[in-house]
């Protein structure tokens, strides 16, 4: 059976039209794919050596990422818990300026959060939106992220 000749042109009208179809949703998708506005997030190695070596600094016999753990994985919340959080704030204050990095200057703010299991211990300062960089540390039970926010 030969098709006519109305029915070819019929038959590749429909295949034009699906072709335009399929183009217009993959530039759709391109579009919507490129338009999605994106804050980046990434590991930094400055912002995790920034981490590493404030937990390791020593306080009262051992060292800061021990006696965070040890706060977070116990949920206690004594006063030398609070003590050692107070601490984290000052350490990373004095740690971000030694490194140039100054709060609503060059950096936005920071967020600070030991976590382990249920319980989450979590220090803030500044401006909490845009770019970031991110460090994690495991500590035992506990996981103690720093992520940074920078212009």
């Amino acid at each position: 059976m030969r098709l006519s000749p109305i029915n070819k042109k019929g038959q590749e009208e429909m295949a034009g039209f699906i072709l335009i179809i399929i183009m217009f949703i993959v530039m759709g998708m391109a579009f919507l794919f490129l338009a999605k506005p994106r804050l980046e997030t990434k590991k930094d190695l400055q912002a995790g050596n920034l981490l590493n070596s404030m937990l390791e600094s020593t306080e009262r016999g051992k060292t800061v990422g021990e006696n965070i753990e040890f706060c977070v994985s116990n949920n206690i919340q004594n006063q030398e818990c609070r003590d050692t959080f107070d601490g984290v704030s000052s350490r990373l204050n004095a740690a971000l300026s030694s490194s140039g990095l100054v709060l609503n200057r060059t950096l936005l703010g920071y967020v600070f959060n030991a976590t382990s299991g249920m319980t989450s211990r979590l220090i803030s300062n500044g401006t909490l939106m845009g770019n970031s960089l991110t460090a994690i540390s495991p500590k035992g039970k506990a996981e103690i992220t720093l992520k940074l926010y920078y212009p």
